[in-house]
């Protein structure tokens, strides 16, 4: 909000480049302070991305499953439905539901959490401001309850309706036809990522549509899709310690590159960080004949495909746009716990130890040339 008032100050001070010729005098009476749902209405691209190409309608969608995410990790909900058409969109889970109480100043938490940004999930709040009609059902204590927005604002309070069994929230949007251009949403790309936020989370069942979701052998299923056919041997390990999530699937293929992918929490780490810097420090212990390096050890073991995924109460981003992790502790804590599972894998599998030693001291040489250049992103320095 202090940005925007600084820009439409700027805007009116500055004309195509160059000073005006009138000064304003600098007082309370020139400075405009935009509300949360005004802000993000006025620079949507800011909190979504690009309303144009269809990016930002999709952003809107996974902000609100984002959501319902949250209920299934709180341990309240098995269940998200997604229903699209056009730019209408609804997302709804089976978790305990906002509560409706209402807050010291008469408006309930739904409406709270759905037009402010100090207190209400980020989220919600900007789906709402960017959608021209929304409407929400929480069914809690009983009951189910009802309220409407249009344009981020509230067209009457949250009313009880009818008794029910059941609980959760039912968000449905369409999205502000003056702010969006025509692009419809993409069902196979919402698929894709649905398909997977079910390996993230494996206990969960999504339903799009008419189709069910549904990943039990969690990032394994990660693993095949990136590798593909050419699988030989695949390996998973999983600790939570201190409320750090450490999940590790890993497959030796045939493929000459090696392939990896990092997550923490429900969000892809393009840039990677020290989570998966961890990981490769892992692996090089548990086998111990490699180099120290990340780098050295990637171009030792060609042919690796992995998915790394971590969940931290506090995670912290290098950048703005959150792609790579930042914690200094996770690297440690990460290879520890690889380097303790693998081990005792290859232990408990001594031809798969063979097989993994021989393939090491056949790389050992390393090639000049296109190794760094077959990675899937370029590596960051250690």
């Amino acid at each position: 909000m202090v940005i925007d008032a600084l820009l439409e100050r700027v805007s009116n001070t500055f004309s195509e480049g160059e000073m005006s010729s009138k000064v304003d005098v600098y007082s309370t009476g020139t400075i405009r302070v935009l509300s949360c749902i005004e802000a993000i209405r006025k620079r949507p691209g800011m909190y979504i991305g690009d309303v144009r190409d269809g990016s930002g309608l999709h952003h809107m969608l996974s902000l609100v499953v984002s959501e319902a995410l949250a209920e299934h990790r709180a341990g309240r909900a098995s269940k998200v439905r997604v229903s699209i058409e056009g730019q209408l969109a609804e997302v709804e889970d089976d978790g305990g539901g906002i509560p409706v109480e209402l807050n010291p100043f008469g408006t309930s938490f739904v409406e709270e959490a759905l037009t402010q940004l100090p207190s209400g999930p980020l989220g919600l709040v900007v789906v709402n401001a960017l959608s021209e009609a929304l409407e929400i059902e929480v069914r809690r204590d009983g009951w189910s309850w009802h309220q409407r927005f249009a344009h981020g604002v509230a067209l009457g309070p949250l009313e009880r309706g009818e008794r029910t069994e059941r609980t959760g929230t039912r968000v449905r949007f369409q999205a502000d036809r003056s702010i969006f251009a025509p692009t419809p949403f993409d069902r196979a790309s919402i698929r894709s990522r649905l398909c997977e936020l079910a390996a993230l989370n494996p206990t969960l069942t999504f339903e799009l549509m008419t189709e069910r979701i549904r990943e039990p052998r969690g990032l394994l299923a990660l693993v095949d899709a990136l590798a593909g056919d050419s699988v030989d041997e695949t390996f998973m390990m999983r600790s939570l310690k201190d409320d750090v999530l450490v999940e590790v699937a890993l497959a030796w293929t045939r493929h000459p590159h090696t392939r990896v992918r990092s997550f923490v929490g429900q969000r892809e780490t393009m840039d990677g960080g020290t989570h998966e810097s961890g990981f490769w420090k892992g692996i090089a212990a548990a086998i111990g004949e490699l180099p120290r390096r990340p780098s050295h050890v990637r171009r030792r073991l060609a042919g690796l495909t992995a998915i790394v995924h971590v969940d931290l109460p506090h995670p912290s981003f290098a950048g703005a746009t959150w792609d790579r992790l930042a914690n200094p502790e996770i690297r440690t804590y990460v290879k520890e716990r690889v380097a303790a599972a693998y081990r005792t894998h290859l232990g408990a599998h001594p031809e798969v130890a063979r097989n993994v030693m021989a393939f090491v001291r056949r790389t050992s040489t390393p090639r000049c040339g296109g190794s760094a250049g077959s990675f899937r992103r370029a590596t960051p320095a250690e």
